[in-house]
């Protein structure tokens, strides 16, 4: 079912999983009547990265003999920093409903409980029941669900839903479909002729901070920001209130002054009021400036000449995904739908149903604005590490390097959230002219968290969403051992993967003593070499399982084949370049029998931590 799909229903989003069909059907067209918009999961890992991406206000699961495993997916929604406020409704029989009780791991709501915890509670309902009864405990949660109005949008729902569909028509040629969508923007949605002056400035050899401010105070809505920022907490003990612009360009910074005017620009252009179910644009924004400040750091670190650059191609580079959410109520969420059933990158979901993709439409906007071609190339090949190591131009390849690489360890981060947490292979060509051969150093992630925290302040977004990841003790074992071919020295899912509280040990060759102490092993093998899997009998097969999980990261696979060919079996394989971690923590999940969690803290609170530590 596409959410959405009829445009009148308006009520609160429930997800609704269900093995069987019959029961999928009955309660999408039950709670449908009652207004409330629907999302149906037909298996656990599409329920998972579905209620990942679109945040439900309630969670439906149906629990039955035949799928009593499954209880470990509430564990995984109720740890899970993204999922963990979510409402949970669960159907089962009585045993069931008794095994959840007596579970240590599984938080359910009960009778005296307060009205401010009922939100990360789980309820149940015991089978048999009347569906009043399911409609009665919705409501109860809907009415305690506070949840911020959506689907405001200024343009009218009738007014550009002829181009909305007309850009899912292929006889239609691509760049007539980014003309038109660049038509509907031109009064509406103009990038700021002050941020694309001001990167003149910055480039040019006399710009500086009399020039910058000049520019700056050009723009009313620019120079009050700026000047709001300047007197903030954050620079209030630097000589008093300020109220001239150059001024307020000195206090903060050349360049940081600069970085605020994409920022305050594109979060101006880009509101939530614009907020849809599963694109959340404070989520959004938080892994665009993650993107940005990653960039430039790399560029910082290779010594790229304009790093600056790096920085406003990383927060912008998804910008073309803003126009078809904004404009086109009918497209993004059948291409979001398309993208979490079938656990494949947005862009390649894009590409199949639009004939171009968001890094497309960024690139057009971006070349009609007049932004300088190296920033709009950078938009364009922000998905394709083929086209950026074909570039011939060593300045403009690395600035395109930064941008590909920064939105991927963004990603593995977990930093904001956009269309899906696809982490790409980056070619080791790609790693060594970023000086990066081996994956960042902990100073340089360090640096990044400690930036963004700063501009979060600068931006006034919540600092409580802005959490990181504690270091795992090694002295509690290693949970994962990756095994890399001889070519290969890093792959972003080591990054995720201690990002998310496990701990990893790098090896290249497994031994048989190192197998018996092993829960799980990730291959990245070179391209050609043999895989480490010893084939057997259909009988020998099923008698006899591994002893630990084996986990292959290759070309040209499909993913989701995995995931449905996965039933506790002790040999999964991925493809390398579109491997989407929301699936992969399913697999863990469900072979471990467990759910592992990073201890978190907000970033603040962690340096604060580790200077006293240090002292």
């Amino acid at each position: 079912m596409n959410p959405f799909k009829t445009g009148v229903n308006t009520g609160p989003l429930i997800l609704i999983f269900s093995p069987r069909e019959k029961m999928r059907r009955i309660l999408a067209a039950g709670l449908t009547q009652g207004n409330y918009r629907i999302i149906l999961a037909d298996s656990l890992y599409t329920a998972g990265v579905k209620a990942s991406q679109y945040v439900p206000d309630c969670i439906i699961i149906d629990i039955s003999k035949s799928n009593i495993k499954d209880l470990l997916f509430i564990e995984r929604l109720q740890k899970s920093v993204r999922t963990r406020e979510i409402p949970i409704l669960i159907s089962v029989t009585e045993k069931i409903r008794e095994a959840i009780h007596a579970s240590p791991h599984i938080a359910v709501d009960s009778k005296d409980s307060s009205t401010d915890k009922k939100s990360s509670r789980v309820r149940i309902l015991e089978y048999p029941y009347h569906f009043v009864d399911l409609l009665k405990e919705i409501e109860s949660i809907a009415r305690h669900k506070r949840r911020e109005k959506i689907d405001h949008i200024t343009v009218s729902d009738d007014e550009n839903a002829a181009l909305g569909r007309e850009l899912f028509d292929f006889k239609l040629e691509v760049q007539t479909k980014l003309k038109k969508i660049e038509s509907v923007l031109q009064h509406k949605w103009a990038f700021p002729f002050t941020i694309v002056k001001a990167l003149d400035i910055v480039g040019s050899e006399s710009g500086g901070c009399r020039e910058l401010g000049k520019c700056i105070e050009s723009d009313l809505a620019a120079a009050s920001s700026i000047i709001r920022v300047a007197n903030a907490v954050y620079y209030a003990k630097r000589d008093g209130r300020i109220s001239a612009v150059t001024d307020a360009v000195v206090r903060i910074g050349f360049n940081e002054t600069r970085n605020l005017l994409a920022c305050l620009a594109l979060i101006d252009i880009s509101p939530e009021v614009y907020k849809r179910y599963g694109f959340s644009r404070q989520e959004f924004w938080k892994h665009s400036l993650a993107t940005a400040i990653i960039a430039e750091q790399l560029g910082k670190q290779c010594n790229y000449d304009r790093p600056e650059l790096a920085f406003i191609a990383g927060l912008i580079h998804d910008l073309g995904k803003i126009p078809l959410d904004n404009n086109f109520k009918q497209v993004f969420p059948r291409l979001l739908e398309e993208s979490t059933n079938r656990v494949v990158p947005f862009y390649e979901v894009e590409q199949y149903l639009l004939g171009f993709t968001h890094a497309d439409l960024g690139h057009y906007l971006t070349t009609v604005w007049n932004f300088p071609d190296k920033i709009s190339l950078a938009l364009l090949h922000h998905h394709n590490a083929e086209r950026i190591l074909s570039t011939k131009s060593s300045r403009d390849r690395i600035l395109q390097e930064t941008v590909y690489v920064a939105n991927i360890f963004a990603k593995a981060l977990h930093l904001g959230y956009s269309c899906d947490e696809v982490l790409g292979n980056i070619p080791q060509a790609i790693l060594r002219e970023l000086k990066i051969t081996h994956g960042p150093k902990r100073a340089f992630l360090n640096t990044v968290f400690q930036s963004l925290k700063t501009f979060v302040e600068y931006l006034n977004l919540p600092k409580k969403d802005l959490l990181i990841t504690r270091p795992c003790p090694v002295k509690r074992g290693y949970d994962f051992t990756v095994v890399m071919g001889e070519s290969i020295t890093f792959h972003p899912v080591i990054m995720a993967l201690e990002n998310r509280g496990y701990c990893i040990r790098i090896i290249k060759n497994i031994s048989v003593e190192m197998e018996k102490k092993t829960k799980i092993a990730i291959f990245i093998p070179d391209k050609g070499s043999p895989l480490d899997i010893t084939l057997k009998s259909e009988e020998e097969d099923s008698a006899e399982k591994s002893t630990y999980l084996k986990v292959f990261l290759l070309e040209d696979i499909d993913t989701k084949k995995a995931a449905a060919d996965f039933k506790n079996g002790d040999i999964i394989m991925v493809n390398r370049h579109t491997l989407d971690m929301r699936l992969l923590l399913h697999f863990f999940d469900q072979y471990l029998k467990k759910v592992v969690v990073p201890e978190q803290t907000i970033v603040d609170d962690f340096f604060k931590s580790s200077l006293a530590e240090k002292e």
